[in-house]
Formats: C-alpha cells, structure tokens, sequence
C-alpha cells in the first residue's frame, strides 16, 4: 500500500484539507525535525568511550567510583577539545591511562601537548601505563593518594 505520515497540528487549528497552494503560506519550507538536545562532538565521544573502556580502565574506575577518599571523579570527561580518562574536579586532578601506542614518538608529541594544555587550565595530570594498572593496582592507587588534598 501506500506511505503513511504522521501529522501535527497546532491546538486549535485544523489541518488543511489538501496539498499547501503553490505561493503564499504554503511555499514556505517548514523544519519538522524533532529538537533534541544538542551535544557536543567531545561529549558523543566521551559517551562512546565509556561505553567501551579498556579492561584497565574497569580495574582503576571500580577504585575510584564511589567517591575514593571523599572525592568524586568522573571517567571520560571532555576538557577542552580533549577527553581525558578520569578526573577530579575538585582536587584539579586528571588520570590518564596509557597503552603501548603512547610509546610511539607521535603519540607522546600529542600526549605532551594535551597535558600542557590541561595544566594551563590547572590540573595536575597523572599518567599510568596500563601494564601499570594491571600488575600493581594498589601502587597506583597510592600514587593517586599522594596526588590529594
């Protein structure tokens, strides 16, 4: 059979019976897409990343969640143009978590300028390397401690 469409009237005024007129009111183009709430490109991809942490990133945010040491951090933030893996606002505290593309000469050009820029904007940045997390969870932890108000 044929397409149906759904239709939308204003409250208290009829639909019009048939096609709009060629001229006046009915040549204009009408926008009938749904608003929704816009998002940022750093936050889509902060979104994504949650969605799809390392097995690293599992371990240090099952630690951190529930408000490590009174304070709360957030995992997959956008600051900036960049998403860093955890922080802390409150005690201005990034946490990034590395893997062996971060060895790669590009990768630590990139890592040097995201980090400068993060502690122009005050943060303190931390980073570990994943075998770090994955074999020594509890020194990283107390690493993150001595980084704390």
């Amino acid at each position: 059979m044929g397409e149906s469409f759904g239709a939308v009237a204003r409250v208290g005024r009829p639909l019009t019976p048939g096609p709009s007129p060629t001229g006046g009111e009915g040549s204009r183009r009408v926008d009938c897409r749904v608003a929704t709430r816009s998002v940022g490109q750093g936050t889509q991809k902060a979104r994504i990343l949650r969605r799809n942490q390392t097995p690293e990133e599992q371990m240090l945010w099952h630690a951190l969640r529930n408000r490590f040491l009174t304070l709360k951090f957030r995992r997959q933030q956008p600051i900036g143009h960049y998403v860093v893996d955890f922080v802390c606002y409150e005690a201005h505290l990034v946490i990034e978590l590395d893997g062996s593309q971060h060895a790669e000469e590009a990768a630590r050009a990139y890592d040097a300028v995201r980090t400068e820029f993060l502690e122009a904007g005050g943060f303190k940045v931390l980073r570990f390397w994943n075998s770090e997390v994955r074999s020594n969870l509890e020194g990283v932890i107390q690493s993150i401690r001595t980084h704390l108000p």
